[in-house]
């Protein structure tokens, strides 16, 4: 299993992938640090946005292969990573919202000019 993640600046954009293993706790704090930055610096480029959904799908899918792995303690030689917050607690995921509403106001904005 991978997590991926991308950051978009308009033309030009950053993937980042981080292949597995994980353990259950490792793979859930990486979905989560993943999957939140993708959701909030993925949309705001011309050529990341199928990426972007393409990688939160992806990130998905591995976070159900670690769903399956049983939680563990502590391993040597290094400790777990955090989990931190779920996805929907986590402020800078909602920034994926500001695209959509801008979309859906784009969109709006055509329908309701072409139609006067």
């Amino acid at each position: 299993m991978s997590f991926r993640t991308q950051k978009a600046f308009i033309f030009f954009f950053s993937i980042h992938t981080s292949p597995g293993p994980y353990c259950h706790t490792c793979g859930l704090a990486m979905f989560r640090a993943f999957t939140t930055n993708t959701l909030a610096l993925g949309w705001w480029g011309l050529p990341a946005l199928p990426l972007n959904i393409i990688f939160i799908a992806q990130n998905l899918l591995s976070l159900r292969a670690v769903k399956r792995v049983p939680p563990v303690a502590d391993l040597p030689p290094r400790p777990q990573l955090r989990t931190g917050k779920p996805i929907h607690r986590r402020p800078a995921a909602y920034v994926a919202l500001l695209p959509a509403l801008w979309a859906v106001w784009a969109v709006t904005g055509i329908t309701t000019h072409l139609l006067t």
